[in-house]
């Protein structure tokens, strides 16, 4: 018998993925994200994040808030009632986003690794 040589087990790295973020759930003036159950998600690079509206109305506006909200362009859904709206990460980094109706009281942050 010739034994079979054996090597180092191969991890898979995880792949691109969706997701979802909830977008005013029960009426509430929050982004929620639905792995974390907050309103930070967390992705690998050339993923997707897919806001669900539950309530309206509401957008997903990249930018941050301090005295006011600033879009930076990166993404903006308009403002919705209902619907999805879907952006794919292809980089990694931080990206704050807001509502544009509700501004600094309505924030999220997507952290893309």
């Amino acid at each position: 018998m010739t034994p079979t040589p054996t090597g180092p087990t191969m991890t898979p790295t995880p792949g691109p993925a969706i997701a979802t973020v909830n977008v005013g759930p029960n009426g509430g003036f929050v982004f929620v994200d639905q792995a974390s159950g907050t309103n930070t998600t967390t992705i690998v690079h050339c993923s997707t994040v897919h806001w669900v509206w539950q309530s309206g109305p509401h957008s997903s506006t990249s930018g941050t808030c301090s005295v006011g909200c600033t879009p930076d362009g990166n993404w903006d859904s308009g403002i919705q009632v209902s619907g999805t709206f879907d952006h794919t990460f292809p980089t990694a980094g931080s990206f704050p986003y807001y509502c544009q109706v509700h501004g600094a009281m309505m924030t999220g942050l997507v952290v893309v690794q």
